[in-house]
């Protein structure tokens, strides 16, 4: 488990080879979704400024992203969403969600599916504990 103030990985794979444009990783509070990071195929990556100081990028991907949240508090409580946007499919969402109790910080894996696709799509999205290398 996590403890406040540790580092948080969270993590993001399409499961199947697509053509991904872009990964933008959003924050999700309440009815409120916060753009906190993207990575483009042809731009590179970028941290919003709102997020400069709390997230970074661990594995800029188009297939597999992982961002970092640095110095985690009961503020980063909620859900994250990674978007993989695709050609010609469209945009393809997974999210996990983080849970802050007193000084443990432990998330649940929600993995997302798109039957009407008729493919055996997965995105799985993960949470753990950083270690030192992140």
């Amino acid at each position: 488990a996590l403890s406040v103030g540790d580092k948080a990985c969270l993590n993001c794979e399409l499961m199947l080879s697509k053509d991904v444009l872009q990964v933008t990783w959003q924050m999700i509070s309440g009815s409120s979704e916060k753009n906190m990071a993207t990575y483009n195929k042809y731009f590179g990556q970028r941290v919003n400024p709102e997020f400069t100081k709390k997230v970074e990028f661990k594995n800029p991907a188009l297939q597999n992203c992982s961002i970092v949240i640095r110095n985690v508090t009961e503020q980063d409580e909620g859900c994250y969403r990674c978007l993989f946007n695709t050609y010609p499919e469209g945009a393809f969402t997974g999210r996990t969600c983080l849970h802050v109790y007193g000084k443990d910080t432990w998330s649940r894996v929600i993995e997302e599916t798109y039957p009407q696709l008729k493919l055996d799509l997965y995105i799985i999205c993960t949470h753990s504990a950083c270690g030192i290398y992140c």
